[in-house]
């Protein structure tokens, strides 16, 4: 087995949680969100994110329009494919945002 070093990597925190509402083609609003689908804590390997909706499409069919609309929404950002965050990126307190969006950033370990 492979020996890794570990390293802090920045990313945006709408890869862990992103939630807004979506006003479909019939005039009613879905909550569509991007969150945890499975695992406990962040720390477990098993942890996987992903999409959902609360259309009816999405609960018979896993996927729906509104996804994409989402999607065009939420940021994204991750520091391990992105380059790293600039010093104007740190907050007074410290705290480090987004470059992209503003949001603030959120710190994973990565294997290197």
């Amino acid at each position: 087995m492979v020996d890794l070093n570990t390293q802090v990597a920045w990313m945006c925190e709408t890869n862990t949680f992103f939630e807004t509402k979506i006003t479909g083609s019939s005039g009613t609003e879905h909550t569509t969100k991007f969150s945890m689908l499975f695992g406990r804590d962040a720390a477990i390997q098993n942890v996987q994110y992903g999409p959902t909706c609360s259309c009816p499409g999405f609960k018979y069919y896993g996927g729906c329009k509104h996804l994409a609309q989402m999607e065009s929404k939420r940021c994204g950002w991750n520091g391990t494919l992105e380059p790293t965050l600039k010093p104007d990126t740190i907050t007074e307190c410290g705290r480090p945002l987004c470059p992209e969006c503003g949001a603030n950033a959120v710190s994973l370990y990565v294997g290197v």
